[in-house]
């Protein structure tokens, strides 16, 4: 058996932290070193103890959990994950963790006495902790964006579309290139991002600020106008078709969500209804969705690209998308967006 995980749990909630370590350790993949209730005592046992993950709360009395990540990731680089009350008032600051260089985050249970809701995060909390704790140092990067005022894309309907798809370590990516793209182009962006419903219509609104295109979610019939980024999750199956005479979405839920093949379906309808127009993104994710639909693309003339494997917080996808097919473009996160904006103006 390997060795397991050394997490270090920082919350100032003695039940939050006794929850957490009752989850984690109950495979075996995790070890408890440590347990802190605010940054400051964190940043000491850091230190000290040198764990291979941090689960860090974000409202604390004394240091806070924003400013002991960012001292973290400066003095002490560790893959962490927030854990977050995911409201109105902490949407913001859970996305801005994720640009200070924290992998993920999970909802912090809102009761404690409901045995449904703790199985349910518990199952999540494993699994991102367990992708989490592999993530490589030198894949966390602060992200710096900048505030845009708000745009509303330029109106004409697009004469091409670009679809990215991510999973794991996809928010990251997605908030180092999406504030790139150029609104001017008639081009229209449609995401497919593995998340729940509602921490993707939070991150659509965090992102607003920040894009100098227009940032929706992507629902069905709507028409795909140029400088609009329309972003579902992966729940639904979102496909690109011509309704009369403009390109519109086609959105429904999947049947099966353990099933993984949005991102594939994205890009066989891109190939079949835009050919050569089409441009496939496979990001940071694990699993294999995106490398059929990628293949299909370059098949048909379209551009297809990954991102640089080095730059992922999981590889995964990108990796099987490369081994199925000649990609020939791969990209780092940080150069995308640039990329993406002079290749379509040309």
């Amino acid at each position: 058996m390997p060795k397991p995980y050394r997490l270090l749990i920082v919350d100032d909630s003695p039940m939050i932290r006794e929850s957490i370590r009752e989850i984690v350790v109950a495979n075996g993949r995790f070890e408890v070193v440590g347990e802190a209730e605010n940054g400051g005592q964190a940043l000491r046992m850091v230190a000290e103890l040198a764990p291979d993950l941090i689960s860090l709360d974000i409202v604390m009395p004394g240091m806070n959990g924003i400013s002991a990540l960012k001292y973290l990731m400066i003095n002490y680089p560790t893959p962490t994950v927030m854990v977050s009350s995911l409201t109105q008032e902490g949407a913001a600051e859970t996305f801005d963790a994720l640009r200070y260089g924290a992998v993920t985050f999970i909802p912090k249970p809102s009761k404690l006495d409901d045995r449904r809701e703790i199985d349910k995060i518990g199952e999540e909390i494993q699994t991102k902790f367990a992708w989490a704790a592999q993530v490589r140092i030198e894949a966390l990067r602060y992200i710096r964006v900048r505030r845009n005022a708000p745009l509303v894309g330029n109106g004409a309907p697009a004469r091409r579309v670009v679809a990215l798809g991510a999973h794991e370590g996809g928010y990251s990516a997605l908030m180092k290139t999406l504030p790139q793209l150029r609104a001017d182009l008639p081009v229209a962006y449609v995401v497919v991002l593995y998340e729940h419903d509602q921490y993707v219509d939070a991150f659509i609104e965090y992102l607003q600020d920040y894009c100098m295109v227009q940032v929706r979610r992507a629902s069905n019939g709507a028409p795909l106008l140029g400088g609009v980024c329309y972003i579902a999750a992966g729940e639904d199956y979102v496909t690109v078709r011509h309704d009369g005479g403009r390109l519109a979405l086609h959105v429904h839920r999947a049947p099966f969500e353990s099933q993984k093949g949005s991102i594939n379906r994205l890009f066989y309808s891109l190939g079949e209804v835009l050919a050569e127009r089409g441009v496939g993104v496979v990001l940071s994710g694990s699993g294999d969705d995106g490398a059929e639909g990628v293949e299909e693309l370059l098949r048909v003339g379209a551009l297809g690209v990954v991102q640089e494997p080095q730059s992922c917080l999981v590889r995964e996808m990108v990796e099987t998308a490369m081994q199925r097919c000649p990609v020939e473009h791969q990209v780092s996160d940080q150069r995308l967006g640039d990329w993406l904006n002079r290749r379509l103006a040309a």
